[in-house]
């Protein structure tokens, strides 16, 4: 799949260039632009056709940053040779429309198959481009309908949706639970997506995803003891986390795994105009419209967080720094009003949310917010007596015998999408203490359990 290593380095040019400043970046980004659209204009609609069958990872969307990053150096109305040159960077980027697969989402179609999962999640990100340069409306659309499909439909307790790298009916999900659920790629794809309709459409319902598989599949990925991560995340009873090696294993997830265990800062704040939504309950400080959002939490050990708004040091006090109505430059703090919570208070007092999900706070500098966290239960999409425990958003696993050395064999070949974890009997609901999933490291567990 040589598109997709090339969208890795791609992206990771752009990344330097936009978030960093370097100018050498942004020309071999150009350089490898131009090879592209050189090796790909003379091929034929057959050629074409079969070629992007192939899994080209987000080429497409690194293609329209591109686009994007030299039209705006060219400037809107100048016919020069920058502008000439961005238009061969649009044309790379649709050159890698799927019909096949994204023509059925615009029209609504969501049955998706058995179709390799993060071949076609990261096909959407660049819709959601074409949508965000063009307005495309049905590029839109066809995120929306794979996002929710996936989430609604497809998508275990943890939040990843495959098994041996490939989506399935959701009316067999329990016969899923298998060693090579969870491909991560896919998670860390569909985390991007969820920003990017958020953007579009702010609704709670679409970070209380993002929490899900932020806390359950990301964030347990990683080994806590060596730092290596795992490319699948077995959900089987007697499966365990099978890690990378140091030196002579690179997965394609262990690429997206490290940039997701870079970037817990994100997607914890969005804002529009004067109002700053709270979506992630992390420790964290923000330097936002003229003063520092500071929230404190042990979350999700604890049910509770606080927040706390201050003018910057050497700047002004008073109610531009406060919140308000916008008045004087104050802002409105959102806060996710998560699925899951049984109530929400915000100091001391239940609130409600709005028809997005949030609960609206003015006119106070400190905001302690606490949350009803009980365990619950959550039953795979066929069989109402295989269920899974959670707290809150944490999905509550049983621990099993330790495993020695839960790494893989770096003389097998791709011995992670072959392992034999062996043959383990379903564990009844209520017998074993339940720990946090993310903490099951170099151990067997049971995330489903059999219930009476």
């Amino acid at each position: 799949a040589p598109f997709y290593t090339l969208h890795k380095i791609l992206q990771g040019l752009l990344d330097q260039y936009t978030m960093c400043g370097n100018e050498t970046a942004l020309e071999v980004a150009k350089g490898m632009g131009n090879w592209a659209y050189i090796k790909l204009k003379p091929l034929g609609e057959e050629t074409r056709t079969r070629m992007i069958r192939n899994e080209f990872g987000g080429f497409n969307e690194a293609m329209y940053n591109l686009y994007a990053i030299t039209k705006e150096e060219a400037g809107e109305d100048q016919a020069s040779a920058g502008e000439d040159q961005a238009s061969k960077y649009l044309w790379v980027a649709r050159f890698f429309y799927h019909n096949d697969k994204i023509d059925p989402l615009k029209s609504g179609n969501n049955d998706l198959g058995t179709n390799h999962a993060n071949t076609f999640i990261p096909k959407l990100l660049g819709e959601c481009k074409n949508y965000d340069l063009f307005g495309d409306e049905s590029s839109r659309r066809a995120a929306e309908n794979l996002f929710w499909t996936l989430v609604n439909d497809h998508a275990f307790v943890t939040g990843e949706v495959s098994d041996r790298e490939h989506l399935f009916k959701p009316e067999a999900q329990s016969k899923h639970l298998t060693g090579y659920d969870g491909e991560n790629c896919c998670t860390y794809n569909l985390l991007k997506l969820a920003d990017r309709l958020f953007c579009y459409q702010p609704r709670a319902s679409i970070m209380d995803y993002y929490e899900r598989a932020l806390y359950n599949h990301i964030l347990g990925q990683q080994d806590t003891l060596t730092s290596m991560v795992c490319y699948f995340t077995p959900l089987m009873t007697g499966g365990y986390r099978l890690y990378s090696t140091r030196d002579s294993s690179f997965w394609c997830c262990v690429g997206s795994g490290f940039e997701s265990h870079a970037k817990y800062q994100s997607s914890i704040y969005f804002h529009s105009g004067n109002e700053l939504y709270v979506n992630l309950f992390i420790p964290s400080e923000l330097n936002w419209n003229g003063a520092i959002v500071r929230q404190e939490t042990a979350f999700p050990e604890s049910n509770k967080t606080m927040i706390t708004v201050t003018p910057p040091v050497g700047k002004a006090t008073g109610r531009r720094a406060l919140l308000g109505n916008g008045a004087g430059g104050g802002f409105t703090i959102k806060l996710r009003y998560p699925y899951w919570a049984t109530y929400m208070k915000v100091n001391g007092k239940k609130v409600k949310a709005d028809k997005d999900g949030y609960a609206l706070v003015k006119n106070t500098n400190h905001i302690e917010v606490e949350f009803g966290m009980t365990l619950h239960e959550e039953a795979t999409k066929d069989d109402s007596s295989r269920v899974a425990v959670l707290r809150g958003p944490i999905v509550m696993a049983g621990r099993l015998e330790k495993v020695e050395h839960p790494f893989s064999d770096p003389t097998k070949y791709n011995d992670y999408y072959t392992f034999d974890y062996g043959k383990h009997p379903d564990i009844p609901l209520g017998s074993l203490p339940l720990e946090p999933f993310y903490d099951m490291q170099h151990c067997r567990y049971v995330v489903y359990w059999k219930k009476n």
